[in-house]
């Protein structure tokens, strides 16, 4: 069951990023689902998964459109991610464990939701 369900947020992830154009609110919540679950099951081996597989994922995608913040926390899954059990030190440096790479795209999500807060209350008071 837990090997279906990560087959199935990789797969949604890679939709997401072979979509054009690219729905970057629903990529974020793509990635924000990968890392959510990848808290609950950290492990050597679920970690070691996903960086491999999000680097080939990133690595058959275009991703020069997005925006540069949400581009590193994608290279640092697919690059950083597997060094949280074999070199934490490694990863925690890096920002690239999975609770500081979930705190890192919460952070894109809460500031993409400001501004699109800040564009409707624009578009209210003209």
């Amino acid at each position: 069951m837990t090997e279906y369900f990560l087959e199935k947020l990789l797969s949604n992830l890679k939709n997401e990023l072979n979509k054009e154009p690219k729905d970057i609110c629903q990529l974020i919540k793509c990635v924000q689902d990968l890392l959510l679950w990848l808290c609950e099951n950290n492990t050597a081996k679920n970690c070691s998964t996903v960086d491999r597989e999000v680097f080939l994922i990133i690595s058959n995608a275009d991703i020069d459109s997005l925006p540069l913040d949400l581009k590193e926390i994608l290279g640092d899954i697919g690059g950083i991610l597997h060094d949280t059990h074999e070199n934490p030190e490694i990863a925690e440096n890096f920002f690239s464990t999975p609770p500081q790479l979930l705190r890192r795209i919460r952070e894109i999500a809460d500031s993409k939701q400001q501004g699109i807060n800040k564009n409707n209350n624009n578009i209210r008071t003209q």
